[in-house]
């Protein structure tokens, strides 16, 4: 192979932004940016499922937001009959 060769190799990288889509995502376990096609995090193991994508919107943990809901009824329900 000639250094002509070796430059002709550089010619595939397009310079076009279209190609710029996203194409990552955080890893819901580590954040680590992974693609989004990937079945398993490279640095953490964890398998990536639907399950997942469903549950990136909320960062807060299931049981924080369920005591917090029984806390505020709770308070809400002595209120009203400490009233009557």
């Amino acid at each position: 192979m000639t250094l002509q060769d070796d430059d002709s190799l550089d010619d595939w990288e397009s310079d076009d932004d279209s190609a710029d889509i996203e194409v990552e995502s955080p890893c819901p376990n580590c954040k680590m940016l992974i693609h989004l096609d990937a079945v398993r995090c490279p640095r953490c193991g964890h398998y990536i499922t639907d399950f997942d994508d469903d549950h990136r919107i909320s960062s807060v943990p299931r049981w924080i937001t369920i005591t917090t809901v029984i806390l505020l009824a709770a308070f809400l329900l002595s209120i009203i009959f400490l009233r009557w």
